[in-house]
C-alpha cells in the first residue's frame, strides 16, 4: 500500500493522492499558509510533516551521516557490484534503547509530530482523525486550543505509536508540566541530534536538567508565549545543553549542513544545491535578523535576534510561522510525487528572494537520481529475501 514518506536520497515525497487543483508549482503560498481550505487536510498536514522531515536533514549531523552511509553503499555497489553492509549507526536507527524504551527514529517522528501539531493545531487535528474524541477541556474561553489538548493529540492518534512514547516520557520527566515539556523539548531534540547517540544525549541533558537549579532557571525563562518561550530557551538554554554534552565526552555539535559539505554528501548534486540554497538563505536572513522598530512585539524581536549570528534556530524551529515561511521560501522539497502528476522544485530563489531561472539540469538530475535509487531498493529488497542481488532490477 501505498503511503506518505520521503526519499532522502532523491529528496522526493511521495503523497498518493491527487495534487489539489489550486497548489502551485512553487510552494510558497502554501508554506505562507498551509491549512487554507483549498488544500485539503490530508495534504496540508503530511505535506507540512514531511517537509518537517526534510529539513531536520539540514539540522541534524547524526542524519546526514545515516543517509551518507546509505549514499554511499549505494554508489559503491553501483560501482562494482558489491553490496557492501550497512553501518551499525544506520542499523541501530530503530532498535529501541533499553533504560527509555524509545529509538532514535521514534524521537525524530516525535518532535516532527510536534511541529505539524503546532501547525495544523490540535482541535483541527482530533475533529479530522476519527481515533481521537473531542473534549471540554481542549479549547478556552478565547477559542484557543490548551495545553490538555496538546497533550492529548501528542499521546494519542492513529499513529500514535510512533511518537507517543518519548512525549509520555517527557511529561513524567518533567512532572506533567506541559509548558515546561513544550518550550524545552525543540531545544532538547535539536542537541540531541547534533551528536552520533541522539537518545543517550537526550538522556543526559533531561537528567541534568531535571535537576532543581537547571529547572528553576529555565522555568523563570517562560512565559504565556510558547514562541517566545522557544526563542528564549534557545538564546539562554542551548549554549549550556551543548556544554553539557561536551563535558561529557560527546562531539561539539554537528548539523547536517556541515556533514553535506564535508562528508560523502558533497559529491551528490542535489544536496550541493541546496547548500548553495542554504547560503542564499542566510544572506537572507541577515538582512531580516537586523530589521527591528519599536512596534515590534517581544517575539518578533527575538525571532530576529536568535538568527543574528547562527540560522540554526531556523532549523531548530521549523513549525515557527516565520522560520517556516524562509524555509519553505528557500528549501522547498526537491519533488513532489502524486498519484496523478510531480512538482519538480528546481529553481530556487537568490538571497534577494526573487525565483531564479529554470534549472532544467538540476531536474534531470533528479529523474536519473529516481531511477537509481529505485533500482538500489531492489537490490535490496532482494538481498533480504536471499536472492541474487540483480533479481528484480529492471534493466
Amino acid at each position: 500500500m501505498s503511503t506518505f514518506h520521503i526519499n532522502y536520497l532523491n529528496g522526493s515525497i511521495s503523497l498518493p493522492i491527487s495534487k489539489p487543483s489550486l497548489l502551485d508549482d512553487d510552494l510558497f503560498e502554501f508554506y505562507r499558509n498551509p491549512n487554507a481550505e483549498i488544500y485539503g487536510s490530508l495534504f496540508s498536514r503530511e505535506l507540512i510533516h514531511e517537509s518537517i522531515h526534510f529539513w531536520h536533514f539540514f539540522s541534524s549531523g547524526y542524519l546526514a551521516n545515516l543517509h551518507g552511509d546509505f549514499w554511499s553503499r549505494m554508489t559503491k555497489y553501483e560501482m562494482s557490484g558489491e553490496l557492501i553492509p550497512p553501518s551499525k549507526q544506520y542499523e541501530d536507527f530503530k532498535i529501541a534503547d533499553e533504560s527509555s524504551g524509545f529509538s532514535a527514529y521514534n524521537l525524530f517522528e516525535c518532535v516532527t509530530r510536534f511541529w505539524d501539531v503546532h501547525t495544523r493545531n490540535p482541535v483541527t487535528i482530533i475533529n479530522e482523525d476519527p481515533a481521537l474524541e473531542l473534549s471540554d477541556s481542549f479549547e478556552n474561553e478565547l477559542g484557543h486550543y490548551t495545553s490538555n489538548a496538546f497533550d492529548y493529540v501528542m499521546s494519542n492518534g492513529s499513529h500514535s505509536k510512533l511518537y507517543s512514547q518519548v512525549y509520555l516520557w517527557m511529561l513524567n520527566e518533567f512532572n506533567y508540566d506541559s509548558r515546561f515539556v513544550n518550550s524545552v523539548f525543540p531545544s532538547l531534540a535539536h542537541c540531541s541530534f547534533g551528536t552520533p547517540s541522539p537518545i543517550e544525549a537526550l538522556l543526559k541533558l533531561v537528567s541534568e536538567i531535571k535537576k532543581v537549579k537547571g529547572r528553576s532557571f529555565i522555568a523563570s525563562l517562560l512565559t504565556a508565549n510558547i514562541h517566545a518561550n522557544w526563542f528564549r530557551i534557545w538564546q539562554e538554554v542551548v549554549p549550556i545543553l551543548n556544554r553539557i554534552l561536551i563535558d561529557n565526552g560527546f562531539p561539539s555539535y554537528t548539523s547536517g549542513i556541515e556533514v553535506m559539505e564535508r562528508g560523502v554528501l558533497k559529491r551528490h548534486k542535489l544536496y550541493e544545491e541546496y547548500i548553495s540554497r542554504t547560503n542564499d538563505l542566510r544572506k537572507n536572513i541577515v538582512a531580516f535578523a537586523h530589521t527591528e522598530n519599536r512596534q515590534m512585539s517581544e517575539e518578533e524581536r527575538l525571532e530576529r535576534v536568535v538568527l543574528k549570528t547562527d540560522i540554526s534556530a531556523l532549523f531548530c524551529h521549523p513549525g515557527h510561522p516565520t522560520y517556516r515561511l524562509f524555509l519553505g521560501a528557500y528549501l522547498q522539497p526537491p519533488v513532489l510525487n502524486f498519484s496523478d502528476s510531480k512538482i519538480i522544485a528546481a529553481k530556487g530563489r537568490d538571497a534577494f528572494g526573487l525565483l531564479r531561472e529554470d534549472d532544467s539540469l538540476l531536474e534531470a538530475y533528479l529523474n536519473q537520481l529516481s531511477i537509481r535509487t529505485k533500482q538500489f531498493s531492489n537490490v535490496l529488497k532482494a538481498d533480504s529475501l536471499n536472492l541474487p542481488l540483480d533479481t528484480f532490477v529492471d534493466y
